[in-house]
């Protein structure tokens, strides 16, 4: 059997999970997910932990909205919205679930001024997309998946990028096809696209991993799903296992 290209890694306190191939490259990037819980009420502390364990000055986040919206980040990676303003380390870029950056390279932490762009997910999939020299993080949930997010970002990212290979996509932990039960309403959303297999009545389990990875072959882009079921796995953060109190996990890149 292959083995999957992905490896666990630890910063400080911090374990996450990174795509082996990146991380050889000297792209800062990951999957966290049970060392920090990323609630609302939480995310400043866990911004500061996180800042100081990647020797980066801030996090940037999206306030997600289980939509298509896709935001690009300026070369200079010094914009913000508005209104916002910087909170122990922690900066809301915009409203959206998935953004374009370019990361940076190399085995140093300690530049003051990186920023970690990052997105929150707790079933949904943490995805990230890379042409070369340009990066897109995705928060993908059925609806998101459904409604084209993974196209969007991979056309995006191929029309910012120099780079003439085809977009590498990586799937990180997220709800598996052997526990995440959906109804007909949500199979119908895919017009026959879902990856799934029934269960009683009208019911079936919705692979979103697979059926992400389905959208990208067609792209002619290569996917590479983690094979980590978040409602299985408690190293993971699980809104349909934990229910209210379930923490976020965090797919992660650093600038």
């Amino acid at each position: 059997m292959q083995r999957k290209p992905f490896i666990e890694n630890v910063a400080g306190t911090i374990r996450y999970l990174a795509f082996e191939p990146w991380l050889d490259a000297g792209v800062r990037h990951g999957f966290i997910g049970s060392s920090l819980s990323f609630r609302t009420e939480s995310l400043a502390g866990d911004a500061s932990s996180l800042c100081r364990a990647l020797g980066a000055s801030r996090l940037m986040l999206l306030d997600q909205v289980h939509g298509t919206a896709l935001l690009t980040v300026p070369l200079q990676s010094e914009a913000t919205r508005p209104g916002i303003e910087p909170a122990a380390g922690l900066e809301i870029l915009g409203i959206g679930d998935g953004m374009l950056v370019r990361p940076t390279t190399g085995t140093d932490f300690a530049a003051a001024s990186r920023t970690i762009y990052a997105i929150r997910t707790a079933d949904c999939l943490p995805i990230l997309i890379s042409s070369g020299d340009v990066f897109a993080l995705v928060h993908a949930g059925w609806r998101g998946l459904s409604s084209g997010i993974v196209e969007a970002a991979i056309s995006e990212i191929q029309r910012l990028s120099k780079s003439p290979s085809p977009p590498t996509v990586v799937i990180g932990p997220a709800a598996g096809g052997a526990r995440y039960e959906v109804g007909a309403e949500v199979l119908a959303a895919f017009n026959g696209r879902a990856v799934h297999s029934p269960v009683k009545g009208s019911k079936a389990l919705l692979d979103l991993s697979g059926t992400c990875a389905v959208a990208v072959d067609a792209l002619g882009a290569k996917a590479y799903p983690c094979g980590i079921c978040t409602m299985i796995d408690s190293r993971w953060h699980s809104y349909r296992r934990e229910g209210e109190q379930a923490g976020r996990n965090l797919a992660f890149v650093v600038c």
